[in-house]
């Protein structure tokens, strides 16, 4: 199978998609803020989700998971691994995104990765999903249980009243003895 464009590692990786992992350790290690006020107070709050662990980048998620912060090319082999993987089962690109996230890896561009990475993968366009839908509008039938006799109530009629259940009951035992 051909490589996608995020499975492609070297030299030619472009800084400017790298820099948010550099920005938020310059601000957690070093405690280096942008000029902008805006921007500090920004990153501030933004920086109480994300820890450094021997020089590496972590997100806090909600679940108490530390999900490691990964860069592009390593984004890439990470997003073909657990599509196409071994116990890769060629989810759509939401559920490929979430269980990344299980799995404890985190980017900011997840989410739109893994839509553009399924969009592209040729077995999931070929065998993509059936819709299992009627051609053809259902019919309901009414049951006729509820309309049959019972007791004193009459024909085609809901019996309402419990006493006259039981009288026919008790008009059965009567007869099989």
């Amino acid at each position: 199978m051909e490589m996608m464009a995020l499975d492609r590692c070297g030299d030619n990786t472009n800084e400017d998609v790298d820099n948010w992992i550099k920005v938020y350790k310059d601000y957690l290690q070093l405690i280096e803020k942008p000029k902008n006020n805006n921007e500090a107070r920004t990153l501030r709050m933004k920086a109480l989700r994300f820890t450094v662990i021997d020089d590496e980048l972590f997100k806090k998620s909600s679940t108490g998971l530390l999900q490691r912060c990964l860069r592009k090319h390593k984004a890439g082999m990470v997003l073909r691994d657990v599509h196409e993987g071994e116990c890769g089962n060629h989810t759509n690109g939401r559920n490929l995104s979430l269980k990344i996230l299980s799995l404890g890896y985190y980017w900011p561009t997840l989410r739109q990765d893994a839509l553009n990475y399924t969009r592209r993968c040729d077995a999931c366009q070929r065998y993509t999903f059936v819709l299992h839908q009627p051609s053809e509008h259902l019919n309901l039938t009414i049951a006729s249980w509820p309309f049959m006799k019972r007791g004193h109530c009459g024909k085609n009629a809901i019996c309402t009243r419990p006493e006259s259940i039981h009288v026919g009951y008790d008009r059965l035992l009567h007869k099989m003895d």
